[in-house]
């Protein structure tokens, strides 16, 4: 079953590659925000890992899902608090989808994704500027890619890769619409074993993706 995964998540890297998979909305383009106020409101209830052993051996024992759930709750929040771009960031996790409505929202010209989000031109019940929505998180390891003993060295490949993948959609509150929307996924490069450090790794670079993707700027970068 790991093995099917681990395929399957493979394939869409490589059908993904030089496609984009984040949207920014055409009156968003060319602003530059800073000192909003944006929280994090997750979706999903149980992040969907393949490599559940490698969470129990690197993070600690416990449940799998909720082991790393714990882990990535601090982690993510943290890259967005530090990244100098809002006035304010927090965290939901047990939002409600009353208040939302099932969309379906275009990628690109061969990717889709069903999203739930607040009706147009709607204000929902969280005090905030703006809201991102996370959801669907995939978490696996991709196969190590053949290679070759030479010298006591190893080359012409890879020791395996920590990979995770997940939908965003951030929402201005305050205007009642989409800012931006898509896929983002990142992966690192397992050298010998995997260590907290990979699992930090992954998440940054989800976060990164999303704001890169998005109008928010820091504020040094919006006095230059």
């Amino acid at each position: 079953m790991r093995f099917i995964i681990s395929t399957f998540l493979l394939g869409l890297l490589l059908i993904s590659c030089g496609v984009s998979t984040t949207v920014l909305m055409k009156e968003y383009e060319g602003q530059k925000l800073t000192g909003k106020q944006i929280a994090i409101v997750r979706l999903f209830e149980q992040p969907m890992i393949s490599n559940k052993d490698d969470v129990i051996d690197d993070l600690g024992p416990g449940i799998p899902e909720e082991v790393y759930s714990s882990f990535f709750n601090e982690k993510f929040v943290n890259v967005f608090k530090n990244s100098n771009r809002f006035s304010n960031v927090y965290y939901i996790d047990n939002l409600s989808k009353s208040e939302l409505e099932e969309l379906t929202l275009n990628i690109n010209n061969e990717e889709q994704m069903k999203f739930f989000l607040p009706s147009v031109d709607s204000k929902i019940s969280i005090e905030s500027e703006f809201i991102l929505f996370i959801d669907n998180l995939q978490v696996s390891r991709i196969a190590a890619q053949s290679g070759n003993w030479i010298g006591g060295n190893y080359s012409g490949g890879s020791f395996g890769k920590l990979y995770h993948q997940m939908y965003f959609a951030i929402w201005d509150n305050s205007q009642g619409k989409v800012v931006s929307y898509g896929r983002v996924e990142e992966d690192t490069s397992v050298i010998f074993a995997l260590t907290r450090d990979n699992w930090f790794s992954v998440i940054r670079g989800l976060c990164n993706k999303i704001l890169a993707s998005s109008p928010f700027v820091s504020s040094y970068q919006n006095t230059r």
